[in-house]
């Protein structure tokens, strides 16, 4: 099952890591304990239950961006949430979707696709820079292209 990625994610000493900033200004970047030995010895330490943190100045990123994911649903671009179940996509309609379905957002009422990962020709992250950061990634990278993974899923 592949999972997909949202949010804020910077490279410190040449690893990914999700991050986010503070009010100080600081960087936190969060880590699981996949890493956990050389997380403790690059400064992280444990913050609560498998998340370990480590917060550095911005000049200590190397480069940084929001990613979001999108795929293709019959013409439609839609923002991705997550795969369940290993086969179903869910997601939310894009608002020409809304309006061919008929089915609107509304108070309390926001509508979602689940979608057999079959039907999904492209899914894709776009990647988009983060303010004072250096950007130096490419910023549409495909998960899936023409049917076919491009990633281990």
């Amino acid at each position: 099952m592949i999972l997909f990625r949202y949010g804020k994610y910077c490279m410190y000493q040449n690893q990914w890591f999700d991050f986010g900033i503070r009010e100080n200004g600081k960087c936190v970047l969060r880590a699981g304990t996949e890493y956990k030995e050389s997380l403790v010895k690059m400064g992280f330490y444990k913050h609560a239950g498998l998340l370990y943190i480590l917060e550095v100045n911005p000049e200590d990123i190397q480069s940084a961006y929001r990613v979001s994911v999108w795929a293709d649903y019959k013409g439609f671009i839609c923002s991705v949430y997550e795969m369940k179940d290993h086969d179903i996509v869910n997601m939310a309609p894009s608002i020409e979707y809304e309006i061919m379905s008929g089915d609107h957002t509304k108070p309390g009422y926001d509508p979602q696709l689940n979608v057999k990962e079959s039907e999904l020709d492209d899914i894709w992250e776009e990647r988009t820079p983060i303010n004072g950061f250096k950007f130096d990634v490419e910023p549409i990278v495909y998960l899936k292209k023409d049917g076919v993974w491009l990633v281990e899923h």
